[in-house]
C-alpha cells in the first residue's frame, strides 16, 4: 500500500517554496489560527499544582538544589563570557588597574558608569 504525501501548506512551520517572502505579521496570524483550531480544550483545575507537588518523591528544597546544581555550569559559563566581554570590549578598561587604595571604590565605580553613559 502506497502512502500519499499530505500537503503541509496549512501548517505554520511548513510553507510552500513560493510563499517564502511573506511578512511576519501574516505568518504569526496564520500560526495563531492554526493553534486556536487545534487546541485540546483541557485546562488544569485549581488543585493541579498541589497534586503535582504531592506526587514528588523528594522535598522541594532538595529538588531546588538539584536544579541549581544542574544549572551551575551554564551559569558559570555565562558569567565568564560576560566578564570577558566587560573587560575586553568596554572602553577604558586600562583604568581598572589604576585605582589607588585611598580612593573610594564605590565612588570610582559610580563615576565610571556616568562617564560611559
Amino acid at each position: 500500500m502506497k502512502r500519499e504525501k499530505k500537503s503541509d501548506a496549512g501548517r505554520p512551520g511548513r510553507r510552500p517554496s513560493e510563499n517564502r517572502g511573506g511578512d511576519l505579521p501574516a505568518r504569526l496570524e496564520q500560526a495563531r489560527l492554526y493553534f486556536r483550531g487545534h487546541h485540546a480544550g483541557v485546562e488544569p483545575d485549581a488543585g493541579f499544582a498541589g497534586r503535582v507537588a504531592a506526587r514528588l518523591d523528594r522535598p522541594a528544597a532538595e529538588i531546588l538544589g538539584w536544579a541549581a546544581w544542574k544549572l551551575l555550569p551554564a551559569t558559570l559559563a555565562i558569567a565568564l563570557v560576560l566578564a570577558w566581554f566587560a573587560l575586553r570590549v568596554t572602553p577604558g578598561t586600562e583604568s581598572v588597574t589604576s585605582v589607588s587604595p585611598t580612593e573610594d571604590p564605590v565612588g570610582w565605580i559610580l563615576n565610571e558608569t556616568e562617564v560611559t553613559r
